[in-house]
């Protein structure tokens, strides 16, 4: 893990990459976490994907909306349908990369859950 966190773990080469424990010493690590009890107005259902391979569409959609529900604090559904139905750089409910997902959410945007339901196909 060390090694992993060391280097970039996205495939886009403008981000930064993560930084290790060596780059800060003073730096802290709890010994657990548990985003429930820190955050938990941000706590979400888990989506049912039916017969459609899109966990990498609900893993991009999930971590922005966790993001954005940890500033504002109100949770917020984001349309993981709407990445399997129109990012080209996946392979819709034959399934697909989370980091592709979330370039394609960084230059497109994602719209709510509730402009676009998740339908378990593609389309």
């Amino acid at each position: 893990m060390k090694t992993l966190l060391g280097n970039s773990l996205s495939d886009t080469p403008n981000i930064a990459p993560c930084k290790s424990r060596e780059d800060n010493p003073d730096e802290i690590l709890p010994e657990k976490f548990d985003w429930r009890e820190k955050y938990p107005e941000c706590v979400q259902n888990v989506t049912n994907q039916g017969n459609c391979s899109s966990t990498y569409a609900t893993i991009a959609t999930s971590t922005v909306a966790d993001r954005i529900c940890q500033q504002v604090k109100k949770p917020v559904q984001l349309s993981a349908q709407e990445v399997i139905s129109c990012d080209k750089g996946n392979y819709g409910c034959e399934g697909g990369y989370a980091t592709r997902a979330l370039n394609w959410g960084k230059r497109k945007g994602f719209i709510p859950e509730a402009c676009y339901p998740y339908t378990a196909t593609k389309g």
